[in-house]
């Protein structure tokens, strides 16, 4: 390998790899018997061709090693709960990352990673709808919406409805404020470098 250049494509370093005669693996041996059989990748380790494409269980263990003790919720301090925004949100990105942009295997990952797994799905479905628009979110995953949607959430005076509305409405301020126009049909939003902040806890 040390006479491959670092951006050579990753063809040449999967033919490295699956032609070198040291042991690998479950997902990394699936694709080296893939590549053998002329697949290249991606399609070497895509979920069809390659059993073990669902290693996300495998990044959920290791959200769990750093953050499922890190909890500042009284309820939550001696028993098996977490609902801290760290964790949670790890469990939203791994069911978008692992999802792949489509809506159930998104849903599935980040309802099974647990915890908070109503919010947690509800998030990364949320953004994914946000990402797609309205029409691009599957027909089954609306299917009696219209239903409840005048009906006001528990312990509220505001229906589903309404929400919408709000949240419209929240949207068009944000984007002016931005600087972002907003058109009798389309909005504009303002382009921009996305901010990494670091949060808190063990490094």
């Amino acid at each position: 390998m040390n006479d491959v250049d670092p951006v050579a494509p990753a063809t040449s370093f999967a033919r490295a790899f699956a032609e070198r005669a040291y042991p690998l693996w479950h997902a990394t041996q699936a694709a080296r018997v893939n590549n053998v059989a002329g697949l290249e990748p991606p399609a070497t380790g895509h979920w069809t061709n390659n059993p073990h494409a669902d290693d996300w269980r495998r990044t959920w263990f290791e959200i769990q090693k750093k953050w499922s003790s890190e909890t500042g919720c009284p309820d939550g301090v001696f028993r098996a709960f977490n609902i801290d925004a760290r964790l949670n949100a790890a469990y939203v990105v791994l069911g978008l990352l692992y999802g792949e942009g489509e809506f159930g295997r998104t849903i599935d990952i980040a309802t099974r990673a647990g915890q908070d797994s109503d919010c947690n799905p509800a998030t990364a479905a949320g953004i994914l709808g946000t990402a797609f628009g309205y029409s691009g979110i599957p027909e089954e995953w609306k299917r009696g919406l219209a239903a409840v949607e005048s009906t006001d959430f528990a312990y509220t005076s505001t229906s589903l409805a309404e929400a919408y509305e709000l949240s419209y409405e929240h949207a068009l301020q944000v984007i002016r404020r931005a600087g972002g126009p907003v058109l009798e049909r389309r909005v504009v939003t303002a382009a921009g470098r996305p901010e990494v902040r670091p949060c808190g806890g063990r490094a």
